[in-house]
């Protein structure tokens, strides 16, 4: 799913990639706590597992559970 972001994904990049607006993006960042990566200027940059659980959130899915 996260084939299609930009090597620095943004607040705007994942917005598109899942569907969703820059502020919903931007409150489940706020919610989970999610710590931006790196800074390209004014933008947030995301790790890809970062944007895994936004997307995971946005959508609805279930976090995923580590086999033991």
């Amino acid at each position: 799913m996260t084939g299609n972001l930009p090597s620095l994904p943004t607040i705007g990049a994942i917005a598109e990639s899942v569907g969703a607006s820059d502020r919903e993006v931007d409150q489940v960042i706020r919610r989970l706590s999610i710590k931006p990566v790196a800074r390209a200027g004014i933008a947030r940059v995301f790790s890809l597992e970062a944007v895994d659980r936004i997307r995971r959130e946005i959508s609805g899915e279930p976090e995923a559970t580590p086999c033991k």
